[in-house]
């Protein structure tokens, strides 16, 4: 008896952690974001350090309610973010994590709509707008 106990679990058990194989529809998609410069004034050159930007925020909704923000190192690199749900995305890139308590000007794109398939790699190209937000987009001061 105590022979068969032990064959029937591990039947259960194999039947369990064997599943099945994944369905394409639920891999994860990557995102990788290109981004550059406009509207600030006297810029030295198209340059995280030259935007006065040490951080990127990448801003994601989904229509199924997914909500992400991304925190980024500024280092003129595209930013890639793995592990996404498919479907539409709404992006938008700042140099500030929240545009309403920004302290001095910022850089913001405009939003974007991505469409993510199944195990897909999707680059988007954004420009980041300088906003002067009571300060200067002149980057000479």
């Amino acid at each position: 008896m105590r022979c068969f106990l032990m064959v029937a679990g591990l039947s259960a058990l194999t039947a369990c952690t064997a599943g099945g194989p994944v369905e394409e529809e639920d891999l994860p998609a990557t995102l990788v974001v290109n981004y550059a410069w406009s509207g600030f004034e006297n810029m030295p050159e198209e340059t995280c350090a030259a935007a006065w930007a040490d951080t990127l925020y990448v801003e994601m909704d989904h229509p199924d309610g997914d909500y992400n923000l991304r925190q980024a190192a500024c280092d003129n690199l595209p930013i890639e973010i793995p592990g996404l749900s498919t479907g539409v995305w709404t992006v938008e890139v700042r140099t500030t994590q929240y545009a309403d308590t920004a302290p001095a000007s910022y850089g913001v794109s405009e939003l974007v709509d991505v469409t993510l398939g199944s195990d897909s790699t999707v680059e988007i190209d954004v420009t980041l707008e300088c906003v002067e937000n009571s300060y200067s987009c002149d980057r000479t001061e």
